[in-house]
């Protein structure tokens, strides 16, 4: 049996690897992780159970989950999904919109 990553970063490694839809929702990738690394059936976990465990660490944060994707994606083509490159398109848009407005 294969060992399983033990660090955040390999954890969403492993799954942006394998799984292209998590590349593009972080839901999906949040699930996974839960899954695959805390054995949490997300289709019978009720949400005060999953907010719980998250208040209480059980499970890792969103945003850092979200965080490590990102980089990832950044550092590795090979991690991107396929809406990585329109996102980025915005990019510039984006920053000039809030550096007029703020």
């Amino acid at each position: 049996m294969p060992q399983k990553p033990s660090t955040l970063k390999n954890k969403v490694t492993n799954i942006l690897t394998r799984s292209q839809k998590s590349r593009n929702n972080n839901l999906t990738l949040y699930k996974h992780v839960l899954n695959e690394f805390y054995n949490t059936d997300m289709k019978t976990i009720t949400a005060h159970d999953l907010f719980q465990g998250i208040a209480n660490k059980d499970y890792p944060n969103y945003d850092a989950i979200t965080r490590c994707s990102r980089k990832l994606q950044e550092e590795d083509i090979n991690l991107r999904g396929s809406e990585w490159e329109e996102r980025h398109k915005l990019e510039q848009p984006i920053i000039n919109d809030l550096k007029n407005n703020f």
